[in-house]
């Protein structure tokens, strides 16, 4: 049976109150993340604000852990969405569904938009046009520089009633090139500020640093470790200065705090485009530290499948170790003239091979020693 909450007394129905207070607090952080990227202020009256509230009220439903572990998406579909979001309110670019109004193959199959929430029961992107808000499957990021303008988020047509001007009923329609208009202005994009490098977790104080060496005076996050706290504060700069020392005068804390130093490192390398676990270019041009690698024989060219044939083997330096050894065998059989000759052009330099390391070059030329042996014998 439903309870109602008695007259004038509406903190009895605390369940109901704290959905909406969790409803207002998720609206206020996309209210004030769009602000801050557009840098201008979102009132109330503005066409994204009826989005931005449906907006909210699907990610709870998406994302929101109730206290079973699931979400009320998973215990309505029994299964986890697979919609990947976008920031509420950036500009998009999304690709036109293919319909019967699909344009032909000579036209852009790409249009701009602004991404302003999901169909939660198709897991479809919605995007904001100039004629209205549609229905559509792909939507791909823009540069970061052209993803947040005020001029776009203003020129938003459609409400969540309404998806589309003068089409009634609330059902939004799949994007088809006749919605699009002849003529369009670009828009203003507002500047973002460039990323910062990644907070990395440095070495962490714990709860057996604490029991063995006593917390540090105070320090809020020792404080907490001490009275057992299900909540964690941070360690005060001299707290972490003192540990330091202590875990510094022991191999294992030494050890720990390396590790957490790598992983910084790694991180920061990571953030820069630059692969950590990668080693160092290999020197193709030859010359090492004091240049004899330049002096080096080039090695022999990889097998080639293709077969051999006399021209080859009197114009030119064998290129691969198969052509070698089968030539010299040949040679062999055919007389001692055959062989010297053999001999003679195996003396000569092979190729050298573009865009293969020395390790590798080193490698194929004992390979190739080893078939001249064995073809001698």
């Amino acid at each position: 049976a439903l309870d109602n909450s008695r007259v004038g007394d509406s903190d009895s129905n605390g369940t109901i109150e704290s959905a909406i207070g969790s409803f207002e607090g998720v609206a206020r952080t996309l209210r004030i993340a769009l602000e801050e990227k557009i840098g201008a202020k979102v009132a109330a009256s503005d066409p994204i604000v009826p989005w931005l509230i449906r907006h909210a009220g699907h990610i709870i439903t998406r994302c929101w852990v109730r206290p079973n572990g699931k979400t009320a998406y998973q215990m309505i579909k029994g299964r986890r969405s697979n919609v990947h979001l976008k920031e509420f309110g950036e500009a998009v670019y999304f690709r036109i569904p293919e319909t019967k109004n699909l344009p032909g193959k000579f036209e852009p199959r790409w249009e701009e938009g602004v991404y302003v929430g999901f169909n939660i029961r198709t897991g479809e992107d919605l995007v904001s046009t100039d004629r209205g808000v549609f229905r559509v499957s792909t939507v791909r990021r823009r540069p970061i520089e052209e993803r947040w303008s005020k001029e776009l988020l203003d020129g938003i047509v459609g409400t969540p009633a309404v998806p589309v001007a003068g089409m009634a009923g609330r059902r939004m329609p799949a994007y088809a090139k006749k919605f699009d208009s002849d003529v369009r202005k670009p828009p203003e994009f507002v500047a973002q500020p460039e990323e910062e490098a990644p907070q990395t977790r440095t070495w962490a104080i714990l709860k057996s640093d604490v029991t063995t060496h006593g917390p540090s005076p105070g320090c809020p996050g020792c404080r907490a470790i001490a009275r057992g706290a299900s909540y964690k504060n941070p360690h005060t700069k001299e707290c972490r200065l003192r540990f330091e020392a202590i875990l510094s005068q022991s191999e294992e804390g030494r050890a720990r705090m390396e590790r957490a130093d790598e992983r910084q490192a790694r991180e920061i390398l990571r953030h820069q485009g630059i692969d950590p676990h990668g080693g160092a270019p290999d020197d193709r041009e030859g010359g090492g530290e004091n240049g004899d690698d330049a002096n080096e024989d080039p090695p022999m060219a990889p097998p080639s499948d293709a077969p051999a044939t006399s021209g080859d083997a009197d114009s030119g330096p064998i290129s691969s170790r198969k052509r070698a050894a089968s030539g010299e065998a040949d040679d062999a059989a055919r007389g001692d003239e055959q062989a010297s000759g053999s001999a003679s052009r195996a003396t000569l330099p092979p190729p050298a091979l573009p865009g293969v390391s020395m390790q590798q070059q080193a490698r194929n030329k004992r390979n190739a020693d080893t078939l001249r042996a064995q073809a001698a014998s």
